[in-house]
């Protein structure tokens, strides 16, 4: 079995948290749509932006042809050229995300899953919608919260304070969240954020939580998708998640994109003509569907800090406005492997010249 490397992402705008990936696998695909390998929840990514297959003892990284570019140590890569990459090196997608690739995973590391990618994506577009870098897909709310449909909470907003926290809601003390409702007990459910989403939990009250139409069992947290509706005594409170509702927007977004040119097998290939890039749409204005995650939650590690600024501009053809974007990077030419000759030829040539021109001097 190959050995794994491990790729290491952060957001552009923030800087706050690094999410790691570990694969060991021959291909790993980067994009914006949710079949792939690395989701990097942003417009300005494209649907399957960039490739890294490993070739022998080296892994290479492929621009796929996408509109808004990758740069490898500040150089853009030519599309569908391979470029090998060395351990620490940094790329940059579309000037919104950085990945470091890492050559040797820690050994007994765990390998990036479907669900672990799916958690991954959520957090990440998490922390784009907090700092307000998500671009014109996303809604007015930054985060999870609870719209009052129907009885004392008719009206209301109840918003899920940050990850790791927890928050009571009933009719009496101990409880975060406090509605007078006969039908409530003092501690009806408790809600808790994590960064891999929200969970309901009844805390064993009389007349039950219900999520719909289902009565919960007491004290088993249950996770909540966007969408959900939560009955406890005469409360009635429809569960909104901006994070799902952006990435489905996404999704929709890049169902509407031709296909990528494939890179050719084993060798660089040429630059796809005028128009071949994947185009960009930003009509995604449509209705988001409720979507959920299967399977098992990866737990991620974040390290303290955060940043400011903005990474694309929303609209799938651009890199923002360019305040705070961290990753942004003066142009450079391409990146290619046979830059360093041609640099060496050019010095010969000079240095010829140069000889040429003390000997008619002294001559």
């Amino acid at each position: 079995m190959a050995a794994a490397y491990r790729l290491v992402v952060t957001p552009c705008a923030t800087r706050s948290r690094e999410l790691t990936f570990d694969f060991n696998r021959d291909q790993v695909d980067v994009g914006r749509d949710e079949a792939a390998d690395v989701r990097l929840p942003h417009p300005s990514v494209s649907k399957r932006h960039l490739r890294l297959e490993r070739r022998g003892d080296e892994v290479v990284a492929i621009d796929l042809g996408s509109s808004n570019g990758t740069t490898l140590g500040g150089a853009p890569l030519v599309p569908n050229e391979p470029q090998p990459l060395r351990d620490g090196d940094v790329l940059v997608v579309a000037t919104v995300f950085e990945i470091r690739y890492v050559a040797a995973a820690p050994a007994g590391a765990q390998l990036a899953t479907p669900r672990l990618t799916a958690d991954i994506a959520h957090q990440l577009v998490e922390e784009l919608l907090a700092t307000g870098a998500a671009g014109a897909l996303a809604d007015a709310s930054v985060g999870p919260e609870f719209a009052g449909e129907a009885g004392p909470v008719a009206g209301r907003v109840l918003r899920v304070p940050a990850p790791d926290a927890r928050v009571v809601f009933g009719r009496g003390r101990g409880s975060d969240w406090i509605v007078v409702d006969p039908d409530l007990s003092r501690r009806h459910f408790e809600v808790r954020r994590t960064w891999n989403g929200v969970t309901i939990a009844d805390l064993d009250s009389k007349n039950g939580t219900w999520l719909d139409g289902q009565r919960l069992p007491p004290h088993q947290p249950v996770p909540l998708v966007d969408g959900q509706r939560v009955r406890a005594g005469a409360c009635e409170l429809l569960f909104v998640d901006p994070a799902a509702r952006y990435l489905q927007r996404l999704q929709q977004l890049a169902a509407d994109e031709p296909p990528p040119t494939e890179p050719p097998e084993g060798e660089a290939g040429a630059a796809p003509p005028d128009g071949a890039a994947e185009g960009e749409s930003a009509g995604a204005d449509g209705a988001a569907a409720a979507t959920g995650r299967e399977g098992d939650a990866a737990a991620v590690t974040a390290p303290d800090g955060s940043g400011e600024g903005n990474g694309g501009d929303g609209d799938g053809n651009g890199g923002g406005d360019g305040d705070g974007d961290d990753c942004a990077v003066p142009a450079a030419g391409p990146r290619r492997a046979g830059s360093i000759v041609a640099m060496m030829v050019l010095g010969l040539l000079v240095a010829a010249a140069s000889a040429a021109l003390v000997w008619l001097l002294l001559s």
